[in-house]
Formats: C-alpha cells, structure tokens, sequence
C-alpha cells in the first residue's frame, strides 16, 4: 500500500511498475501517477481517492479499481486500453476508457 499524505511534494509524480498496488492519501489530488507495470495482468486501486492525473504507459494493466475521481487520464501513444477493466471503488463496472475521457470535466 502507498499511502501519500496531504503535506507530501510529488513534483514529477511517481511511476507504478510492480503487478498489483494500492494507493490512499489525501496527496493523490496532486500527484500524477504513471502506471507502467513490468509483467501482463496487473490491478491498480486507487480506493476512490481524488487523483490529479493518472498516464497509462503500457498495455500491461488488467483492471483499474477506485478510478471514479480521477481528474486526468492520459495514455502514451500507441497503448491499448480496451482490454482494460475500470471500476469504481464499490466494484462497479464503468465506462471504457475512450468514453470517460471524452465525458470528464476540466478541474
């Protein structure tokens, strides 16, 4: 578990490399988080934590849990996100990628 309070200074955010994490904090709504496992499969839960922005860096991610307050998806070029699973901290199942960032309000 990561656990990113509000004092912390994230300045250029931080990457998740590692198969499966949980992350809490009220520091998270300032954080930008990458997302960049090494190995296929992995789950990333954010608990439903306001996150300021969460960058996609590869197609090894399988189900992306606690996403409903994202405020900023981003994918590098080239990464599918299809095959990625998004749901809200209750375990609801939400919107493909593709339509949650066309759906989101600026912050």
């Amino acid at each position: 578990m990561i656990d990113i309070d509000e004092t912390s200074s994230i300045e250029e955010g931080f990457w998740l490399k590692g198969s499966y994490a949980v992350l809490k904090g009220l520091g998270l709504k300032n954080a930008a988080v990458t997302i960049k496992p090494d190995k296929d499969g992995a789950i990333i839960d954010f608990g439903g934590m306001a996150v300021k922005e969460v960058i996609i860096d590869n197609a090894n991610v399988k189900e992306i849990r606690g996403a409903e307050n994202v405020q900023k998806w981003s994918v590098t070029e080239g990464v599918d996100t299809s095959n990625i699973k998004f749901v809200d901290s209750k375990g609801k199942q939400l919107l493909p990628l593709s339509t949650l960032k066309k759906i989101m309000r600026p912050s």
